[in-house]
């Protein structure tokens, strides 16, 4: 035997140290003896001294608090029905107020007259003695409440909110009742709710704020319930904790199945933010400071808090302010005192003021200019104030702000304007008035933050965290605000006894609808229902396109304008109809004095004519005629209006017109009736705002063309839509009759506006959450433009003249030469006569080689003027462009001429009485005789000016005596084309340019152009060129400079007769041609807004059409109250004026044909009187005429022109300075109201918009700030990362910097980046900050890996240095710290354990609140990053016995006892119904490996209604087996049953020790959520099957209680004690087979009486309770440690300090069942000889299960275990 023992050698020692931690993925032969193979409830770190890396039993949790149930929170106000009586304020009232509280009630009456019962109980509650008493009795301290009851006051609302707070007594409710009548009302904010649960948390400082519900809903998609947040504080000493609720609220909408992730923000004691999103509700947010938090409308705490709006309607605008003139927008926002702010609201019509009082004369009123003095150069101060008026405001909010935009500009660029907020007030009243005087505190806002408000709203978000003051957003998603709704309208013409609409289409068939059958249309009649039209469809009205290039059949084939009645012009469609309105404007009274009458015979009176001097009259050769005095009165005189108010179909808005005169020019009209242009293409649609004030994509109405002038609905007149309404005193006008010609009477205009009626009926208003709607439009750009506005045409003449001796004029025989140049028509001045060259009969027959004598009554002349027939002036403001552009104040607005551009005749007028003006005297030739000169009469008349105001009305090619129309085509009625097809009236053009005031446009300018033009009404000789400056004398000299005009030549003969402009056509008598004039309108074809089509709609871009419609709460439960909505829209781009000019001006020498004669004496008699100015030489000529005006609104022009000449702010001139008309317009008054924009939905857009990829950031945030920056995000303030990597999971800042988790991404954005700038000086580095651009605070993003990332949001945690995150889909954990990112589980020995134990549904659920998912935390204290996986619907095996069986029927009902500790068949809540038991899962039984059928399960014995016999255990399930033949015989003998458990549930905690640099243990605590203050750690009780110790049914186990970990006894955790295991394997020289005899191992004891930190001491004999030997077919089985301090064998012994132990031999039966080592079934210990272990290794567990074995309790011992030896020998076998 020695000789044996020698052979096999000294005994081996292999040493086990724990330094690199746990690692179960190497092999077990060559597992380093550093690392161990598994862990349970240890660690290895150095928490206390001297315990650097050995292995400790870890200190459990403990009960440090239970969440408490929520307090009652309830509210107190006054009943609006009885507020808003008129009686109340002379009501009395009685109440008795009740405050029931858990130790009695408190009560107190109250009595008053009128004002606000809640606001007296506030009163007397703050004051010193409140007077309650308490059950009958006084209530102390001159009765005030206790302490513990909170209340807190909305002054804003009213409201007054009761709650208690952390301590006694309790509120449990309050009332109010009344003596004759219910005043009152009482809301229970906030139940009392117990059983709560924690599902999310975050910190602020050293205070945790708790979020709690007990509400589950059953589903991700149910709606959630009440909920709260907590402040908990804790001593760290003592661990006392207290509770104070924050927030209880029963409609927060909280749910387990949506945990929350929060974070805090500390700004100041009064202001502690804490944010929290949980991807179910919108972002949120709390002040937790305020001592009013708990009284906050739930609606309040999203980010983008919900409300309602109306829009602010112009009021007053008046004395008392300082505002610059120009033009104002105002939109209102509500704020919180928690800081949260609204969007804005719809902005306000815009509103131009001026300085000057609309009491003052009609002509002294315009517009104003730009102080020069300012720095940004505004209008001038004027002395007026804006006064709005707002109603029906939403006054749940605290406060209001009044926001203003003043337009700077007329540009498309609303940039540019200044944008202010001017005032903040309380927000008690739903009916106010706000005044902007222009004095107030203006603030100055970004452009961005008026249009976009509080920006991107978010109706949920997954992650968020801040960064440099800003709070980001990642994986978003939020269901575009898009109605569902037909709101296209069609357009029908009568064609072949049918009334049809036809739509066309670039891409698809064109549908036809029969206005019979709209909604039941015979399929096979071609026809299509109004209601099915598929969305894409292009729908093009053919209507729109008149370019007979392109659709040449549009007069004959495609006059689709009418409503499916086939009489109203307008539109049908299924929800949406519209008709046009006119809106009458006031533009002037024209009458005539005494002196006029006293020229007529006859009816004078009357207005009659009777005979007299009609044709001098309107010719005015004669010199004795009306000569009115302008600077005494006014041109242009409309009367004023009445105090109307006017409303456009929204009973809420009105606008009062406070007297002002019926035209644009009163600031009331501007404001609510700007028109559309007639003829011209609007896209309309409409957008609905949901309950936070966004608006919806628009859904398209249609592209509208407006209607003709010509165009009318049936039965009315011809012209309905005409600018001009002449509506004469006296006779109506006809051009057939003088004698029934009406010379006096008023000039009204029409703005057309456009009036929708609406079925919201199909909407679910309610559900959607819609607050209001706008019919909107697209801005008409220039290049949208068909029409541009009305001008006053006039001809083009040349001049000959006579080479030889004077003769009667004839054109045979007679030698003449042409002037070489062209001049405005009309205008030359000959010999003779005493009034000359004024009429307007310098006109020809219309042919260019007939001749017009000038002078048709004397028997000489020597020059005469001829007609260009392609050639046309326009006058008026189709280029409102002053001569002198450089000029302030001017205006520079010109057509650019387009190929194809055309005229249309839109009405040819005749002139209203013209008269003369300005007194001064003329020079000229007297008598004819050459060379002598003279003055003509000193009080000579230097002007005339008409008015065009009477429509000519006569037939297309009448018959009958004297009566041949002008045209066979063309006729008028009041002077509008009719029964025409529009091609008639039409004259296109080839060339036309904008020409100054006595300028001269060049012939080589244009090919079209024959001759040069210059802009005079004479020119000196024939041979006179451009440039020359003299070769005239004192006779021929230009008398008068013409106006700046357009100057167009026609590609074609322009067809005077037809225009009423030729002298060919003979009405009564009299040349009618020469007396009327042609109003023309500059147009072109176009296809407006990028295209008709579906596709091109869907990049429109819409702005505020003046519209908003709220929706009222009687709309959203009466039907009919939104079936039938009809709404007036204005809001357009053009007026309607009388507009003047002067068509000619005297030549006093200002322009460049300059006076070349300053004396007689130099040309004539030196005896005459030498005139060295000439400023009396010339003639002038003024025109009025109806207009439509595009540019610009005329009534607001500033500075000299016609109409204003005459007297007030401008006195006409009489020394030749600023003469001429000026254009001058303060650009703000033609601002176009683009201040905000709306979008329709793009073209194949998700309607959905989950962008999951996509992170927002806030505004930033400065601390104290009163509106909350970290709830604004612009639209533009986001960066997308790669959507392939899916979508983002979490955002979490590190090091300063910020990284997001995808579920295959994980990477770092670039945020605010610091940028390297070089010096001025080329050499010194600065640094400065990306900040500018759309995305720009996030520069960009780079993966760090695109392999990997996290699927589960909470699977991510963090140290100081590094950040972990577990990869669900590949299976594998993470570190990311400054060495890069590392695969934990593949380098650190836990791959493959992942693999093969995470397989349920912790793979795709994220929820472990619901313990489904994973959750993550990082233990400061201890260096471990935790995991905590949660793992349902396992298919696991479990091991049951059959207790009992017995045959019921067909089935055998058998009693089974799990024989494994977790066994989660056996996991399931008692029954309450049969629902529930149909919920629980049916596993799969197998007996010996045969399957014995499935077992339904039945109960639990110990459950209600169960019953218990013995050998029943509490815990045992009943299952039914379906009977066959056998089974009884299988069921005797109580045999081991294996159950496949489908709904099998594991949760596994591991801990990452990061000193460590490994995994060291798991651990048997597996909560639902860590709250983690970053110094301990909190959990909620958690049911874990595997170690909870009392039924599962027991009501013991609650999650409401709280536990600290890391101060509890040891391995306790929620009151339970668990075993602390560690697994070695002993393989040194792991070649060698090896026979194992011995170990010895250092393991210290210590007791802790209290805290583990606080004392502790030695404790001589604690060991290891068991231990368990074994290799890969040996076992020891677990062996009962004995220390021989106890009775029994000692089989373990401490020497020297160190354990020692012989390793007993293998237990394992000689034929064992099967080869299960740890099944004792198979185990025989009582058998002799048994063999040794044997192996190549030794399998060695160490279980400590911190139990006191006398007290059952725990010990509370901690042990540390040094090392571990293993002795052994070389097998000998």
């Amino acid at each position: 035997m020695a000789e044996q023992k020698k052979q096999q050698g000294p005994p081996s020692v292999s040493f086990n140290s724990f330094i690199k931690g746990m690692n179960k993925d190497v092999a077990k032969y060559i597992l380093p003896p550093d690392t161990y193979y598994d862990g349970q409830n240890i660690r290895v770190t150095a928490a206390h001294e001297k315990e650097g890396a050995a292995v400790v039993n870890i200190e459990g949790n403990k009960f440090i608090t239970e969440i408490p149930c929520s307090p009652v929170a309830t509210s107190l106000e006054m009943r609006d029905a009885i507020v808003l009586q008129e009686t109340w304020e002379t009501t009395s009232w009685l109440i008795q107020c009740y405050i029931y509280t858990s130790e009695g009630t408190y009560t107190r009456q109250f009595e008053g007259v009128g004002g606000n019962c809640i606001g007296v109980i506030h009163d007397a509650l703050v004051s010193d003695s409140p007077g309650f008493t308490i059950d009958g009795v006084a209530a102390p301290d001159g009765g005030k409440l206790p302490e513990n009851i909170k209340f807190t006051f909305d002054f804003s609302r009213y409201v007054l909110t009761f709650w208690s707070g952390g301590g006694t007594p309790l509120l449990n409710s309050v009332n109010v009742s009344a003596t004759g009548g219910n005043y009152t009302k009482s809301t229970t904010l906030g139940g009392k709710l117990c059983d709560l649960e924690i599902i999310g948390y975050t910190t602020i400082r050293d205070d945790i704020y708790l979020f709690t519900t007990n509400y589950d809903g059953g589903s991700p998609e149910a709606e959630g319930g009440a909920g709260q947040i907590w402040k908990l504080q804790y001593d760290v000493s003592t661990l006392q904790v207290t509770w104070e609720c924050i927030y209880n609220n029963n409609n927060i909408n909280f749910t387990k199945q949506h945990p929350i992730q929060a974070l805090g923000r500390y700004e100041n004691a009064g202001e502690q933010g804490v944010y929290w999103t949980d991807f179910f509700n919108p972002p949120r947010k709390i002040n937790v400071a305020s001592p009013s938090a708990m009284a906050i409308d739930s609606k309040f705490l999203d980010l983008a808090p919900v409300t309602k709006f109306q829009i602010p309607t112009l009021n007053k605008v008046s004395e008392g302010g300082l505002l610059s003139a120009g033009t104002y927008q105002i939109a209102y926002r509500y704020k919180s005192y928690e800081g949260l702010v609204s969007n804005w609201s719809p902005m306000s019509n815009k509103v131009s003021i001026y300085g000057d009082e609309e009491s003052d004369p009609f002509c002294n009123i315009e517009g104003d200019e730009i102080d020069l003095d300012a720095a940004d150069l505004p209008g001038v101060d004027t002395s007026k104030r804006i006064e709005w008026k707002l109603r029906d405001l939403d006054t749940t909010y605290d406060l209001i702000e009044f926001g203003a935009v003043y337009m700077k500009t007329n540009g498309y660029d609303p940039l540019l304007h200044k944008y202010y907020t001017f005032k903040d007030a309380p927000n008690i009243l739903e009916d106010i008035t706000v005044e902007h005087t222009g004095t107030e505190n203006m603030i100055q806002i970004s452009p961005t933050e008026f249009q976009e408000g509080i920006g991107a709203t978010f109706e949920k978000v997954k992650t968020l965290a801040s960064k440099d003051n800003k709070l980001f957003l990642g994986n978003i998603v939020n269901t575009s605000f898009h109605i569902d709704f037909d709101a296209r309208v069609y357009r029908f013409q009568r064609h072949d006894g049918n009334t049809v609409a036809r739509l066309e289409s670039e891409s698809d068939l064109p549908r036809l609808i029969n206005a019979a059958n709209l909604y039941d249309a015979d399929p096979t009649s071609g026809y299509t229902n109004i209601d099915v039209i598929p969305e894409i469809h292009d729908c093009i009205c053919p209507f729109n396109d008149e370019n007979l290039d392109t659709n040449p059949n549009w007069y004959t084939d495609d006059q689709y304008v009418f409503q499916a009645n086939g009489q109203i012009l307008g539109g049908t469609g299924p929800n949406i109809s519209y008709r046009f309105v006119n809106q009458p404007m006031k533009g002037d009274d024209a009458q005539m004095d005494s002196a006029q009458y006293d020229n007529f015979t006859g009816d004078v009176m009357g207005y009659g004519y009777t005979g007299g001097l009609v044709n001098d009259w309107f010719l005015d050769t004669n010199c004795d005629l009306y000569s009115p005095d302008p600077n005494e009165s006014c041109i242009v005189v409309p009367n004023e209006t009445s105090a109307a108010i006017e409303s456009l179909g929204v009973p809420a808005q009105l606008y009062p017109m406070n007297g002002s005169v019926e035209n644009f020019k009163s600031v009331y009209q501007y404001s609510l009736y700007e028109g559309y242009a007639r003829g011209e293409t609007y896209r309309f649609g409409i957008v609905f705002y949901n309950s936070k004030g966004s608006p919806s994509t628009v859904t398209w109405i249609g592209d509208i063309k407006f209607p003709f002038s010509y165009q009318h609905d049936d039965g009315e007149e011809i012209g309905q839509f005409a600018v001009q309404d002449w509506r004469p005193i006296g006779q109506w006008n006809s051009w057939v009759d003088y004698s029934n010609y009406g010379f006096r009477g008023e000039m009204w205009l029409n703005s057309i506006g456009i009036e929708f009626n609406l079925d919201l009926s199909g909407i679910d208003l309610l559900g959607l959450g819609i607050t209001g709607y706008s019919i909107v439009r697209c801005e008409r750009k220039e290049t949208d433009k068909s029409r541009f506005g009305h001008a006053l045409s006039w001809q083009v003449h040349k001049i000959r003249k006579k080479t030889t001796g004077r003769a009667v004029m004839d054109q045979g025989g007679s030698p003449w030469t042409s002037y070489k140049n062209l001049i405005p028509a009309g205008n030359f001045t000959i010999s003779g006569g005493s009034c000359t060259a004024f009429g307007l009969w310098s006109c020809d027959a219309g042919v260019d080689d007939h001749i017009l004598p000038w002078y048709t009554g004397g028997t000489t002349c020597d020059e005469v003027q001829i007609t260009m027939q392609q050639n046309i002036l326009l006058y008026g403001p189709v280029a409102w462009k002053n001569s002198t552009v450089e000029q302030l104040y001017n205006t520079d607005y010109d057509i650019p001429f387009v190929g194809g551009d055309y005229l249309k005749i839109e009405s040819v007028m005749a002139p209203q009485m013209n008269g003369r003006f300005g007194k001064l005297p003329v020079f000229g030739p007297e008598g004819g005789v050459g060379g002598v000169y003279s003055f003509f009469d000193s009080d000579q008349a230097t002007g005339q000016w008409y008015k065009y105001y009477h429509g000519v009305t006569i037939a297309a090619n009448p018959s009958g005596a004297g009566g041949a129309g002008w045209n066979a085509n063309v006729g008028y009625h009041l002077g509008t084309p009719t029964n025409t097809d529009p091609a008639d009236i039409k004259i296109p053009l080839q060339f036309a340019h904008w020409v100054g005031d006595g300028k001269t446009l060049d012939k080589n300018l244009e090919n079209a152009m024959a001759h040069d033009f210059i802009n005079v009404t004479n020119l000196p000789d024939p041979d006179y060129s451009i440039g020359e400056d003299d070769g005239w004398g004192a006779c021929n000299r230009p008398r008068s400079i013409g106006s700046e005009c357009v100057f167009a030549v026609s590609e074609q003969d322009i067809p005077w007769p037809d225009m009423g402009m030729g002298s060919g056509h003979v009405i009564d008598g009299h040349t009618a041609g020469c007396i009327t004039r042609c109003i023309v309108s500059y147009e072109r074809y176009n296809k407006p807004y990028g295209g008709p089509t579906y596709a091109e709609r869907s990049k429109s871009i819409y702005i505020s059409a003046n519209h908003y419609s709220p929706i009222t709460a009687p709309m959203l439960y009466i039907p009919d109250l939104i079936s039938d909505i009809t709404n007036t829209v204005f809001g357009g781009d053009v007026t309607v004026n009388i507009v003047d000019f002067t068509q000619q001006e005297k030549n006093w020498g200002q322009s460049k044909f300059n006076d070349k004669f300053k004396t007689l004496a130099e040309h004539g008699d030196p005896t005459e009187l030498d005139l060295t100015d000439n400023n009396i030489y010339g003639l002038m000529r003024g025109c009025i005429y109806p207009a439509e005006v595009h540019p610009v609104n005329p009534e607001y022009r500033k500075g000299y022109h016609f109409a204003s000449k005459g007297g007030g702010n401008n006195p006409y001139p009489d020394d030749g300075t600023n003469l001429h008309d000026e254009y001058r317009h303060l650009s703000g008054y033609k601002a176009v109201a683009n201040i905000k924009s709306y979008i329709p939905l793009p073209l194949d857009f998700n309607v959905n918009e989950e962008f999951d990829t996509r992170v927002y950031y806030s505004e930033t945030k400065v601390n104290g700030e009163s509106a909350d920056s970290w709830a604004v995000y612009k639209v533009g303030n986001f960066h997308d990362v790669e959507s392939i990597q899916g979508p983002i999971n979490n955002l979490i800042v590190h090091q300063d910097k910020m990284f997001f988790n995808q579920d295959k991404g994980f990477g770092v954005l670039n945020i605010n980046p610091n940028a390297i700038v070089q010096g001025v000086d080329g050499t010194e580095l600065q640094l400065g900050h990306v900040t500018s651009g759309t995305g720009a605070f996030i520069q960009s993003y780079q993966y760090i890996t695109n392999q990997f990332g996290a699927k589960h949001q909470w699977a991510i945690t963090k140290s100081n240095n590094s950040i972990y995150f577990f990869d669900a889909l590949k299976k594998k954990l993470f570190r990311y710290d400054s060495q890069g990112l590392a695969q934990l589980s593949d380098i650190s020995g836990l791959s493959s354990w992942f693999k093969d134990n995470l397989k349920g549904d912790v793979l795709k659920v994220d929820n472990p609140i619901l313990r489904q998912g994973i959750t993550s935390t990082f233990d400061n204290k201890n260096s471990e990053a935790i995991f905590t996986f949660h793992d349902k619907n396992v298919n696991t095996s479990y091991r049951t016995q059959v207790i009992m069986h017995d045959q019921i029927m067909n089935v055998y009902a058998v009693i089974l006892r799990t024989l494994d500790e977790c066994n989660t068949c056996f996991h399931m809540d008692c029954p309450e119904s049969a629902a529930d038991l149909a919920t629980w899962p049916v596993p799969d039984l197998y007996l010996d490996g045969q399957n014995i059928g499935p077992g339904t399960m039945l109960g639990i014995i110990g459950c209600p209604g169960s019953v218990q016999v013995y050998p029943m255990q509490y815990g045992d399930i009943v299952v039914a087996i379906p009977y066959f033949e056998g089974l009884s015989e299988l069921l005797e003998g109580n045999p081991v049953i294996e159950m496949s458990c489908p709904a099998g549930e594991d949760s596994y905690t591991i801990a990452y020790n990061e000193m460590v640099g490994a995994f060291t243990s798991f651990y048997d605590f597996t909560p639902s959520i860590y709250v983690n203050d970053g110094q301990r750690i909190i959990t909620p009780n958690t049911e874990n099957l595997c170690y909870t110790s009392e039924n599962i049914w027991n009501t013991s186990y609650k999650k409401d209680r709280l536990y600290m970990h890391d101060v509890g006894s040891y391995s306790t955790f929620y009151g339970v004690t668990l075993a602390s295991k560690l697994t070695l394997i002993s393989n040194e020289g792991v070649i060698l087979s090896k026979a194992f005899d011995n170990v010895s191992f250092h393991m210290e004891s210590l007791m802790t009486d209290k805290e583990p930190e606080i004392s502790d001491y030695d404790v001589q004999y604690d060991v290891f309770d068991r231990i368990r030997f074994y290799t890969d077919y040996q076992t020891t089985g677990w062996i009962e440690t004995n220390t021989g301090d106890v009775y029994g064998e000692r089989n373990i012994r401490k020497v020297e300090r160190e354990w020692q132990m012989a390793i007993p031999r293998n237990v394992m039966a000689e034929n064992p069942i099967n080869m299960d080592l740890f099944n004792t079934d198979n185990y025989d210990p009582d058998r002799l000889f048994k063999d040794r272990l044997r192996d190549k290794y030794l399998m060695i567990e160490l279980l400590y299960d911190n139990i006191d074995n006398i007290t059952g309790g725990a010990k509370n011992i901690k042990f540390i275990l040094h090392y571990f030896r293993t002795f052994f020998r070389a097998s000998s076998r």
